[in-house]
């Protein structure tokens, strides 16, 4: 602490009247090195700042952006953000809606309608008929586990046509045995 107390003192009491031509010349020297050493480490603190600042930059462009663009979700409407899949199944499932309806609309009106209970009775027939296929053919959202995302779940969709194979083999094998006991039949009334 002594030594910096004499320094002080030594800058203090120095007279630039009494300065040599050497001792400005290697005054002159030190300031200007002292300078350059000033220099290079704020080219340093530029070279790094060149480097971070366009990422910390680049942060704050995306940062803002994200909020701008969560305040402006709530102005797009539900249509655009569904998936290209769900906007697919909810067109099959309308077109699938729109078939049944004209199905039943073109049963109703080739029915006969001789009798508000044979409309009544009808009406009631179509509606069962309409529920029980809206139910076996409901498509709902299940999140896939391994994509974390909405998809169709067709496995009732799957049972359906299982059902139909299954009723269509059944059918086949009702019409073969009959095939074959007619078969016999005649082979015995030949003989």
């Amino acid at each position: 602490m002594e030594f910096l107390f004499n320094l002080w003192k030594r800058i203090r009491d120095f007279d630039f009247r009494n300065m040599t031509t050497t001792q400005w010349v290697l005054g002159l020297a030190g300031g200007i090195i002292v300078l350059w050493i000033v220099a290079q480490i704020l080219t340093f603190v530029v070279g790094i700042l060149n480097f971070v600042a366009p990422i910390a930059l680049l942060t704050i462009i995306g940062y803002f952006g994200y909020q701008y663009l969560q305040s402006r979700e709530e102005d797009i409407p539900a249509e655009a953000k569904k998936s290209d899949r769900e906007k697919e199944v909810e067109q099959a499932v309308a077109n699938y809606r729109a078939s049944l309806e004209d199905n039943l609309r073109e049963d109703t009106v080739s029915a006969p309608q001789t009798a508000s209970v044979a409309d009544e009775s009808a009406e009631t027939i179509i509606a069962e008929q309409e529920g029980v296929r809206e139910v076996d053919l409901i498509i709902e959202q299940k999140v896939n586990p391994e994509t974390g995302f909405k998809e169709p779940d067709i496995a009732r969709l799957i049972e359906h046509e299982e059902q139909k194979l299954a009723e269509a083999d059944q059918v086949t094998d009702d019409i073969m045995a009959q095939i074959e006991a007619r078969r016999r039949r005649l082979n015995q009334g030949g003989e």
